[in-house]
């Protein structure tokens, strides 16, 4: 403690009283550069003269006696003439002129950035020219917060794209997989991410009847496929291509045939579609697509009373839908819509 209050009445007696020139109030040791100096070197860095009506300057050097000397900074700028904008800093370096020169470069640089980048003088440059000492310190306080627009942004992130889930509904029309024109309805979950979906759909096709010589026989058709669809387009409106493979059961059941029974036969279809999406609200949007199955594995529907088998209906390769719906897409976890 005592040997701290003697090197503070030893700095204070080697200490010049406040010195002032233009905006600066300057206070050093014996041998430091004074107020002219440094507002010399500050105007230097400007290329122009230091407004005392629209920027103050606070500067006390202590130090010097074997050691460091420390600068107490606090620069005062006056938005409109009348808000006033403090920054406070603290600088160290072995040597008093040093410390100047960095004291004027901080300055310049506080009260005009873009004069002292016009004279082609940069931080970094300035960090080479007055080597400061590695333990430097700079402390910054500013009254009120300084905008965003004299800062230097920092880099913004690149967004990663997310995946998304969707639940889609669409009712339909359908041909060839039953008998004659049918209705069907069509469902699907699924996930993506921008430019491609994947979807787990069922489809369900209405029965339709055919008859034969001796009877009839009521055919519908349940399936469930899984599709791949690369999604093209961008903004409100997107045109999914999918291609996928359904695998269900036919269901026939025998109509006005004595002892009829209902039999079950697999159906496998490789399928193709193309749509178009259009966003209505949020997540909300509205789905049409055609799509096309072509059946690898088809079962025939026969009667059969003593004597050869009667086919009543065997459906053909293709079947064809239309399909009207809406889609439902969760948000991503950016609060974005997908």
């Amino acid at each position: 403690m005592v040997a701290a209050l003697a090197n503070l009445v030893w700095a204070l007696a080697l200490a010049e009283p406040a010195m002032s020139s233009g905006g600066l109030s300057w206070r050093a040791p014996a041998g430091c550069p004074d107020a002219a100096q440094v507002t010399a070197q500050i105007e230097a860095h400007l290329h122009a003269q230091l407004d005392p009506d629209r920027v103050a300057v606070q500067a006390t050097v202590t130090g010097g006696t074997g050691g460091e000397y420390h600068l107490a900074l606090e620069i005062t700028r006056f938005l409109d003439g009348r808000t006033p904008l403090r920054d406070a800093r603290e600088l160290r370096a072995r040597d008093c002129e040093t410390l100047g020169g960095a004291a004027a470069l901080v300055v310049a640089l506080g009260v005009d950035a873009v004069a002292v980048a016009r004279a082609e003088i940069t931080v970094k440059g300035a960090a080479t020219d007055v080597p400061l000492s590695p333990t430097a310190t700079d402390v910054v306080r500013a009254e009120p917060t300084l905008p965003m627009t004299d800062r230097a942004r920092p880099p913004r992130p690149t967004a990663k794209p997310r995946w998304y889930g969707l639940f889609a509904l669409a009712g339909g029309v359908e041909y060839g997989a039953v008998p004659g024109p049918s209705g069907g309805i069509d469902a699907a979950l699924g996930g993506g991410r921008p430019g491609l979906r994947v979807e787990l759909g069922g489809t369900w096709i209405a029965p339709r009847q055919s008859a034969g010589a001796i009877g009839a026989v009521r055919v519908q058709l349940g399936t469930v496929a899984v599709r791949v669809c690369p999604e093209l387009g961008r903004g409100r409106v997107r045109a999914p291509v999918c291609l996928g493979i359904a695998a269900g059961a036919m269901r026939g059941s025998g109509v006005d045939v004595p002892g009829a029974q209902t039999v079950h036969a697999a159906w496998v279809a490789p399928t193709v579609s193309a749509g178009v999406r259009v966003t209505l609200a949020g997540p909300l949007a509205l789905l049409a697509r055609a799509e096309v199955a072509a059946a690898v594995t088809r079962p025939a529907f026969e009667l059969r009373e003593p004597g050869a088998p009667i086919s009543v209906f065997r459906p053909p390769p293709v079947s064809t839908r239309l399909w009207l719906g809406v889609e439902l897409r969760a948000r991503r976890r950016d609060g974005k819509r997908p």
